[in-house]
């Protein structure tokens, strides 16, 4: 298991994730409503996609190492919502579609039950876990 002071670390770099995570999607919402230009939307999504699979994978490292139990499941959603932002992005930056209200209904699934529901429970496990 890491140590405490690691995962402390990786907690806070977690919650710093969340919060851009959040705020990415929050502009590109807001962006897409206002008609913002595609190319706008494109670089945000590209920032969001880099941003997932760095986070995505810091939670992966941290579950692994400490025999988080619902480790299979929890990683299983986060290559689904990987899997299909990124799709979504490559077919944008492809030109082959613009944002639609079912990327638009991923992000709300990423910050209103993923992070707030799902990953809340990680949290709670390493702070139960190690009293923090």
């Amino acid at each position: 298991m890491a140590s405490l002071s690691r995962i402390k670390s990786d907690l806070s770099e977690l919650h710093e994730q969340h919060e851009k995570i959040s705020s990415i999607i929050d502009s590109l919402l807001n962006d897409s409503v206002e008609g913002a230009p595609i190319e706008n939307l494109t670089g945000q999504l590209k920032e969001l996609v880099n941003l997932l699979h760095v986070h995505f994978s810091t939670e992966n490292t941290l579950m692994a190492q400490s025999d988080f139990p619902n480790m299979t499941v929890h990683m299983q959603e986060h290559k689904r919502i990987f899997e299909e932002i990124n799709s979504q992005y490559q077919q944008i930056k492809r030109g082959e579609k613009v944002l639609s209200p079912i990327l638009a209904d991923h992000f709300r699934y990423l910050e209103d039950v993923h992070i707030a529901s799902v990953d809340k429970e990680l949290v709670e496990f390493f702070r139960e876990k190690l009293c923090l």
